[in-house]
C-alpha cells in the first residue's frame, strides 16, 4: 500500500513465505500502464501487538520500471496466394497470429486493408470485394472470400497489419501481405444466344459473305465448340467454312444452276467444352 493509501499493482508482499533465514519475500510484476522510472520503496516494521508502523523505522530502495520494448515477429507467418474460383463455397483464409517479444502483457489488435499498387490502403470492408472480414480477433479464420460475380475476377493485394496496444512505444505494428486471385471455373460456364442472324440474301458472285451470331456466357474465353446443319431444297453445300469456337459461317457459292432462288437453312449449335450441359 502506498503512503496516501492507493494500491501498488507492480510489488507484492509475502508475509507468510520466509527463506532459511527468516527474510520475507517480495514479488516485482508490473503490468501494462504501470508507472515507468524510478520508484523509491520504504518496507515499515511493526513490532507484533503495536498500533501502528514506526515512521522512523524502514527500510528504502529503488525499483527502476523502463517500457517493455516488444519485438514483433511474423517468421511463418506468410499466407501462399489464394486462388478461388467464382461459385465455389465460402473459403476461408486462415494465418496465425502474430508473436512478440519479451512476453509483455499486450494484445495485437488486426486490420485488414486493400491495397493498390502496392501502396495505398483502403480498409476492406465497404470495399466491395469478394475478401470480407470474419473475425479479426480470431486466430485463424479471420477472412473469408465468396462471390457468384464474374464481375469479381480479378487479382486482390490484402494486407494485414497486427497493432500492439503498447503506448510507450507509439503502437508498435507488422503486417502481412498476400494476394487472392478470383478466377473463372469453366465447367460452371453457360452459353446462351445473345443475337441470331437475320434471314439475308445471298447473291451469286458476292464473294464469302461471314455470318456471326453473337453469344452471351458467364465467364470470357472459356472454349467452346460450334457446328452446323443445313437443310435446303437443293443438294449441295453453300456453307464453305465455319468459325468453330464463335459459330461464325461462310457462305459462298458460284452454282447458279444449283442455287438459283433456293432457300436454305442454316442451324448454329454451340456447346460449352467443360460444361456439357450448356447448348445454344
Amino acid at each position: 500500500m502506498a503512503q496516501d493509501g492507493s494500491a501498488i499493482t507492480w510489488l507484492t508482499i509475502d508475509d507468510t513465505r520466509t527463506d532459511a533465514s527468516d527474510t520475507r519475500l517480495l514479488t516485482l510484476a508490473p503490468v501494462v500502464n504501470d508507472p515507468i522510472g524510478v520508484q523509491t520503496v520504504r518496507l515499515f516494521a511493526k513490532i507484533a501487538g503495536a498500533a501502528s508502523y514506526d515512521a522512523n523505522d524502514y527500510f528504502e530502495f529503488t525499483v527502476t520500471i523502463a517500457a517493455c520494448v516488444p519485438t514483433i515477429s511474423t517468421t511463418a507467418l506468410t499466407v501462399n496466394p489464394v486462388i478461388y474460383l467464382v461459385g465455389d463455397a465460402s473459403q476461408n483464409i486462415a494465418f496465425a497470429p502474430f508473436t512478440f517479444t519479451p512476453a509483455c502483457a499486450y494484445t495485437f489488435t488486426y486490420t485488414a486493408f486493400l491495397v493498390a499498387d502496392n501502396a495505398s490502403e483502403s480498409a476492406l470492408t465497404g470495399t466491395g470485394i469478394p475478401v470480407t472480414e470474419t473475425n479479426l480477433a480470431a486466430a485463424t479464420n479471420q477472412l473469408a472470400v465468396f462471390t457468384n460475380d464474374a464481375a469479381d475476377i480479378a487479382t486482390y493485394a490484402i494486407r494485414i497489419k497486427g497493432t500492439l496496444d503498447d503506448a510507450a512505444n507509439s503502437n508498435t505494428q507488422a503486417q502481412i501481405n498476400f494476394g487472392v486471385d478470383v478466377q473463372k471455373d469453366c465447367t460452371k460456364d453457360t452459353i446462351a444466344l445473345n443475337a441470331a442472324v437475320a434471314d439475308a440474301t445471298y447473291y451469286f458472285n458476292d464473294g464469302a459473305t461471314v455470318y456471326t451470331p453473337t453469344w452471351t456466357y458467364k465467364f470470357d474465353g472459356c472454349p467452346t465448340t460450334c457446328a452446323y446443319t443445313q437443310t435446303s431444297s437443293a443438294s449441295g453445300n453453300i456453307v464453305t467454312g465455319i468459325d468453330t469456337a464463335t459459330g461464325a459461317v461462310t457462305v459462298n457459292t458460284v452454282a447458279e444452276a444449283t442455287f438459283d432462288k433456293v432457300d436454305t437453312t442454316i442451324t448454329v449449335t454451340c456447346a460449352m467444352d467443360d460444361n456439357a450441359s450448356s447448348t445454344a
